[in-house]
């Protein structure tokens, strides 16, 4: 299936490289090669992996989800979602932020209920938070799955922790960063993302507090709107 890449491409990133080329060139004799020798390639592969992984998820919404490629094309929120995603995808080097604003525009082409505003609000979050942010937004989502998979046995009725204790053994690669949790979980709750406060994080819990969800409805929301459609 070979899908026209037109309504893809993202013209405001391209006229944003050039337009700072453009300024070093003015600034410093000379700046515009050297700006194009470091930058233009790099950014044009990131624009080219992206367009390529775009298609791959427009193929999906064809062949496994009955979404026309016509429907696509005439869905201006769909439209707007592409541009923007795309301007964000060139910002990152971070393959996992990248899929996650994939999933989200994957999202948004098979579900038109999500308010605009709303849209806006959670590519804002994307945009702003690191994969940390989304680790444990999902750790605060469902902990006893997370705690499952880690092979964390808190079943028995004695058992007490607390909640930053159970993560730091989920994810041993953070036990040396336990002062960078804090601010993270902060900025979760201060956007309503999860109910419980950093000072509640080194609480004594029982096994049923520790396993307990912390998403708000907002939180659920955006976790639903980055997941990835494709089960992959």
């Amino acid at each position: 299936m070979t899908i026209n890449r037109d309504f893809v491409e993202t013209p405001t990133s391209a006229d944003t490289i050039h337009a700072i080329g453009s300024l070093a060139a003015s600034l410093v004799p000379g700046a515009s090669e050297l700006f194009n020798f470091l930058f233009t390639s790099p950014a044009m592969k990131r624009r080219d992996d992206w367009i390529e992984s775009l298609e791959q998820r427009i193929i999906f919404l064809t062949n496994n989800q009955g979404v026309s490629i016509e429907s696509l094309k005439n869905n201006e929120e769909f439209i707007s979602a592409v541009f923007y995603a795309s301007s964000l995808s060139l910002k990152t080097h971070l393959e996992e932020k990248r899929k996650i604003l994939l999933n989200a525009v994957t999202n948004i082409a098979q579900n038109n209920n999500m308010h605009e505003a709303k849209q806006q609000i959670f590519f804002n979050y994307i945009n702003e938070f690191s994969i940390l942010h989304i680790k444990l937004l999902i750790f605060f989502n469902n902990p006893e799955e997370i705690i499952r998979k880690a092979n964390i046995y808190i079943d028995d009725m004695y058992f007490s922790s607390s909640l930053i204790g159970i993560l730091l053994q989920c994810h041993l690669a953070l036990q040396n960063e336990e002062p960078l949790i804090i601010p993270l979980v902060d900025s979760l709750y201060s956007y309503g993302l999860i109910n419980i406060e950093p000072q509640s994080l080194k609480t004594q819990m029982t096994s049923s507090g520790l396993v307990a969800s912390r998403t708000t409805p907002l939180g659920k929301d955006f976790l639903k709107f980055i997941s990835d459609p494709t089960g992959a």
